[in-house]
């Protein structure tokens, strides 16, 4: 069966990240690791539409490939978009920090935040948690590791907590100062039934807030 990726006006594939299955082997005795070998890889791309990335499951192609590089495998979530006659306007830096503190899953049940990336583009979640009847809109992805627990005791740092755990979350906060109705994108429903609002709170003090000006295009 043939598969064929169909790409719309001024919309491009571009590199995402490449994933590697590594198998190792040792001694049971000792935790020293003797070999290790690449088993096999995935290479995901993505898509751009008007130079703008499309953020989330959606617009995602994967290639599997086997340790000689052979590809072995396929699969992709890949809608086709039709360009509307809309203009939806991006908030402001206030707008879109209040959204990002109110409206992302943590707040203040962590006891460290740390911010791994954010991203700015279109948020497509995929078939599976699309609403086929919404726009693709302008999104803020938030990806962060929260901790839980203290790491360390802060008088002997070498005294470990036991009951420290982490966990990663991506959050896809709306950006457009009015948003679209959207049946399946928790944020979006939230704000268009609440309205913008802030919270302060650990992960509004850890915001990466020259990462937010970079990417809203504000210049000095």
């Amino acid at each position: 069966m043939h598969h064929t990726i169909k790409l719309g006006k001024n919309e491009k594939i571009i590199p995402l990240r490449v994933s590697y299955e590594i198998v190792g082997s040792g001694r049971v005795d000792s935790d020293e690791i003797e070999s290790e070998d690449v088993a096999g890889s995935i290479v995901f791309f993505t898509r751009v539409v008007d130079g703008i990335e499309i953020l989330g499951g959606g617009s995602v192609i994967a290639v599997l490939f086997a340790s000689d590089l052979t590809p072995i495998g396929f699969d992709f979530d890949w809608s086709s978009y039709n360009t509307t006659n809309k203009v939806q306007e991006i908030a402001g830096l206030s707008e879109v920090y209040g959204r990002v503190s109110a409206l992302s899953t943590l707040k203040n049940e962590a006891d460290k935040i740390e911010f791994k990336r954010v991203d700015f583009g279109y948020y497509d979640p995929g078939v599976r948690d699309r609403d086929p009847m919404a726009y693709v809109q302008p999104s803020v992805a938030i990806d962060y590791v929260a901790e839980f627990g203290a790491k360390n005791d802060e008088k002997d740092p070498d005294l470990q907590e036991e009951t420290y755990t982490t966990a990663a979350y991506v959050d896809y906060i709306p950006i457009g100062r009015t948003v679209e109705e959207d049946t399946m994108w928790p944020q979006a429903i939230q704000l268009r039934n609440e309205g913008d609002q802030s919270v302060d709170s650990k992960l509004s003090h850890a915001l990466p807030l020259d990462r937010l000006i970079q990417g809203l295009g504000i210049e000095d």
